[in-house]
């Protein structure tokens, strides 16, 4: 998981301000790891756990160890919303959607295991050259 500097937790999110910056959370990779999967800035990625997947647009980062994607939490639904009611989904993806709450917890205090998560990564389409 990841925190950003213009948002907190679900805080934020829907400021126009902020939108105009950040419209979503994003899967930051190295650049090395998307050139191997010729992964474009802005394409959707994929990432699957035990628990579930995700889809959500790549965004490089130099900073990030190889083999390492970094997600943003606080973003999104965790639930798909009833039919005709699209308008209220909150921006971007939930990162929960790969965890557990009885698989991989915390023996201690009893929290899922929301850091370290193992995920496979798998470029979604065909690299797109518009992609920002």
């Amino acid at each position: 998981m990841r925190r950003l500097r213009d948002v907190q937790n679900t805080m934020f999110h829907r400021l126009d301000s902020i939108r105009r910056r950040l419209p979503q959370n994003f899967a930051y990779m190295n650049p090395a790891d998307m050139a191997v999967l010729d992964l474009a800035e802005g394409q959707d990625v994929e990432l699957a756990s035990e628990h579930g997947t995700i889809s959500l647009p790549a965004r490089a980062d130099e900073a990030l160890r190889r083999s390492v994607v970094s997600v943003p939490h606080g973003w999104g639904d965790l639930l798909e919303p009833a039919s005709g009611d699209e308008h209220s989904l909150a921006p971007g993806v939930n990162s929960n959607r790969l965890t557990s709450a009885s698989a991989h917890i915390d023996p201690i205090n009893a929290m899922p295991w929301l850091t370290g998560l193992p995920v496979r990564v798998r470029a979604t389409a065909a690299r797109n050259e518009t992609a920002r």
